[in-house]
């Protein structure tokens, strides 16, 4: 409406969002955080001193970012392009949701199709996952010889916070330009939701005697369905994100430690699965699990099992980064005195691992919550979770409704986001608090000077 006030355009779609333009668009949202993390890590870990080398010689700061900065974070930018490229190849719920109406195709819907056959035909989606595995391992062969054997890192001294650049006339638009994406992937979406699900019936508008809770009532105890998606969905997300930081824990300490010969293969298995896209995961493991002898469809354990088996390596590596930054020492003097590698494991790694493994664990809880593209092959009737339920359910029509359980999961998500922080920083300072008692109490036996 602001673009038609102030340009004069006719009425119509700004952008119609039920188009090839549209998916493009809302996958480039989707996957700005990747890139936005990666390269803000390596912009943040970076020393300043060759920027300012380069301001002291005269250069402009145009010209220090273009030969200076960026190539100091190309392995970031191509890692964040490797892994963006990957998340909007496999995307399926966006194409789902914008494309099936048009009857636009893309292979992760085609691979729907395939399932929605009696009897499914999983020859044809194995064959269909072939290409996307084909293009994630030349992604990874492109990067390695784009990269080779250079070397991106600076030997320095000290480093200091980066430096303050003077925009001048630049510096309002550069602020609007900022603003626009949390402008339209964050403000206008989810308030769009809310709205949306807070009327009885969209089309009437915003009046006071459309506006209700209806929905959310009916979400919560009108509806058994959701009700129990609800239930699964807090219940698989937490036994998968158990066993996801169980497993990826023993991985990572076998591998840091190298307890094992061959340990590093271990690790390298573990984190096969972040370069196989999660819905080439979920074919796999239907073609598995689902016949004799296991025949695990239609039991949560098949979904547990998927959602473990696709962030296991976020866990493997938030887990080594933990154990490199703790010291072997304890861990020779507990064996020296007699005990065993396990019991070295329980009583003194993990609890110097302590809120590490809390925060580690809501690292793979709120991915799996959210996650659709592994589900939605995987879920029969009685195993439905957040996410398929919301996909099923917009094929209905009923957006009032689909609203209402979207932001019902957003709210459950923001909710373990902020009690994350809170409660790592707790365990911190319990373990940190034991560990000073320990430190400033008398040895048994032993009389305080």
């Amino acid at each position: 409406t602001l673009w038609r006030s102030l340009a004069g355009a006719e009425a119509g779609p700004l952008l119609n969002i039920y188009s090839m333009t549209g998916a493009i668009f809302i996958c480039g949202i989707y996957t700005v955080p990747y890139s936005f993390t990666m390269v803000s890590s390596a912009l943040d870990e970076m020393a300043v001193e060759l920027e300012d080398a380069a301001a002291t010689l005269g250069s402009g700061t145009l010209r220090t970012m273009l030969s200076i900065t960026i190539p100091l974070v190309t392995p970031a930018v191509i890692a964040s392009f490797i892994l963006s490229f990957i998340q909007g190849l496999t995307l399926f719920g966006v194409p789902a949701f914008l494309l099936t109406p048009t009857g636009i195709p893309v292979v992760t819907t085609k691979l729907a199709e395939f399932y929605q056959l009696f009897p499914p035909e999983i020859y044809m989606a194995a064959a269909y996952c072939m290409p996307l595995l084909l293009v994630t391992a030349m992604l990874f062969w492109m990067r390695r010889r784009i990269l080779g054997r250079k070397q991106f890192v600076t030997i320095s001294g000290k480093s200091r916070a980066g430096r303050r650049i003077a925009l001048g006339a630049a510096r309002w638009p550069a602020f609007g330009a900022a603003l626009l994406l949390p402008l339209v992937s964050v403000f206008l979406p989810y308030a769009a939701l809310l709205l949306v699900s807070l009327t009885r019936a969209w089309g009437q508008g915003l009046s006071w005697e459309n506006l209700s809770l209806h929905w959310y009532w009916w979400a919560l105890f009108g509806n058994s369905e959701t009700h129990t998606a609800i239930v699964n969905s807090l219940l698989f997300s937490t036994l998968a994100a158990t066993l996801c930081v169980m497993l990826g824990t023993v991985v990572a300490y076998i591998v840091e430690r190298r307890l094992v010969f061959g340990a590093s293969l271990f690790g390298a298995v573990t984190t096969v699965p972040i370069i196989i896209p999660g819905i080439v995961m979920s074919v796999g493991f239907f073609a598995a699990y689902t016949r004799a002898p296991l025949n695990l469809y239609g039991t949560p354990l098949l979904l547990v099992a998927a959602f473990a088996a696709t962030f296991l390596p976020i866990a493997y590596a938030h887990g080594g980064s933990i154990l490199k930054g703790i010291g072997p020492e304890l861990e020779r003097a507990a064996r020296s005195l007699g005990a065993g590698e396990g019991r070295t494991f329980l009583s003194i790694t993990i609890p110097l691992m302590g809120g590490g493994l809390l925060s580690g664990w809501f690292l793979v809880f709120i991915p799996i919550i959210r996650e659709l593209s592994v589900a939605v092959f995987l879920i029969t009737p009685k195993t439905n979770v957040m996410t398929t339920l919301i996909y099923n359910a917009k094929d209905g029509g009923n957006y009032e409704a689909v609203c209402a359980m979207s932001v019902l999961l957003l709210l459950i998500t923001l909710a373990l986001v902020a009690a994350a922080g809170p409660l790592t920083r707790l365990t911190t300072v319990r373990r940190t608090s034991r560990a000073t008692a320990r430190k400033t109490a008398p040895a048994e036996g032993v009389l305080p000077t």
